[in-house]
């Protein structure tokens, strides 16, 4: 089994489709200058059931719609109860996946009796993808019912409180996680002082908390303070 990054220069993806349907390829890296959009994943979702033997799949920097997104979560999900899928690390969608985007993802995952508690991933990969608190918390509910999903890269997504919304977190969030990435995300205090006490609950807080170049202040602070000693 071999790695492949797809560049410009690169033969067709549909080779490198092709060579993962036969199993000689375990990662697929496609580089945001070739082309990579819903035909080629309905394409990796048409083989997934099949055992291939891939184990990530960085198609980052590429538009792939909600519908593709759904049908390769249930594809993915359907593998993994079976015990087929071998997927460990996803990086997909472009800037513009946004929420919805997430949501559709996810929903293909619980589409399937066992699809989410049994998923192969371990780590997804949503940096810059334009994701608000609607995917973070669709994101939370996978990462409640996963028994392997331990890191989760939503950096440089905005989660800048309007000032006066109340918003809609649950108690706890992203328990058992071993890494969580929200390095430039726009964090203010506000929001700090509203997420932090979710993070670090009662339930287990993540390992690692990645928050550089966020402008928490000194009441953020704090709450992260106060949380972690409970």
């Amino acid at each position: 089994l071999m790695s492949a990054w797809v560049t410009s220069s690169s033969s067709s993806i549909d080779a490198w489709i092709d060579r993962i349907e036969k199993n000689e390829l375990r990662d697929l890296v496609v580089l945001p200058t070739k082309a990579f959009g819903s035909d080629e994943l309905d394409r990796l979702t048409a083989i997934f059931g099949d055992g291939i033997s891939l184990r990530t799949l960085a198609a980052s920097g590429h538009a792939v719609s909600n519908k593709a997104l759904w049908r390769f979560g249930s594809a993915v999900a359907v593998a993994s109860v079976s015990g087929h899928s071998q997927l460990e690390e996803l990086a997909i969608g472009d800037s513009a996946l946004g929420d919805e985007g997430v949501v559709a993802f996810v929903d293909g995952l619980f589409s399937v009796q066992g699809g989410a508690k049994c998923c192969s991933l371990t780590k997804i990969d949503l940096s810059n993808k334009n994701i608000g608190i609607g995917g973070m918390n669709a994101l939370n509910l996978l990462a409640e019912q996963s028994l392997l999903l331990k890191a989760v890269d939503l950096s440089r997504n905005s989660f800048k409180q309007v000032e006066g919304v109340e918003l809609p977190l649950p108690s706890l969030m992203f328990p058992h996680f071993e890494d969580l990435n929200l390095s430039s995300c726009e964090i203010e205090c506000s929001f700090a002082q509203t997420l932090f006490p979710r993070l670090f609950g009662s339930g287990g807080p993540p390992r690692t908390v990645r928050l550089s170049r966020n402008c928490i202040g000194d009441g953020g602070f704090s709450a992260l303070m106060q949380s972690k000693a409970r």
